[in-house]
């Protein structure tokens, strides 16, 4: 049985889960870049401050991006490791695809793969249709009655 529709889904699953990683790494490295640099974190004092809210110095701004910074990080990378892990599960689950492996286990891996990508994310929500997909899509029966007799 030509499985194409659970394939186009899984590639375009894996393709936005590829793009996520690249995306929340562009976002770890330059928050870090953002906020290491002195000059970004007077501005945002300065900017703060003449907005007539509380007043605060860049010496209590710092203290507080030093804490907030590990935090940040540390869920990115922890987001970007769930991806990944995502991708492999994806990949995996195409191959069985190709090859018309089990399609119960297939949808295992997909539905995995979709809890791991973000539980109602684009990419979550292709790769749980393409494993309902796996799971109901039934071959068609053969004929299996023999031919009159003559």
């Amino acid at each position: 049985m030509k499985r194409t529709v659970e394939k186009v889904l899984t590639m375009a699953a894996i393709i936005c889960s590829v793009l996520g990683i690249g995306l929340m790494s562009v976002i770890i490295f330059g928050i870090g870049v953002v906020f290491d640099d002195p000059n970004t974190v007077e501005e945002i004092v300065v900017e703060q401050n003449q907005t007539g809210q509380e007043q605060i110095t860049v010496e209590e701004m710092q203290e507080a991006i030093d804490v907030i910074q590990p935090f940040v990080n540390t869920f990115g990378w922890v987001i970007v490791a769930l991806l990944v892990i995502s991708v492999v599960l994806g990949i995996i689950a195409f191959v069985y695809l190709m090859k018309n492996k089990s399609m119960n286990a297939t949808g295992g891996l997909l539905i995995a793969a979709g809890v791991l990508s973000g539980l109602i994310s684009i990419t979550s929500i292709l790769y749980y249709i393409a494993a309902i997909m796996c799971f109901v899509r039934k071959p068609k029966p053969t004929d299996q009655t023999l031919p009159p007799m003559q």
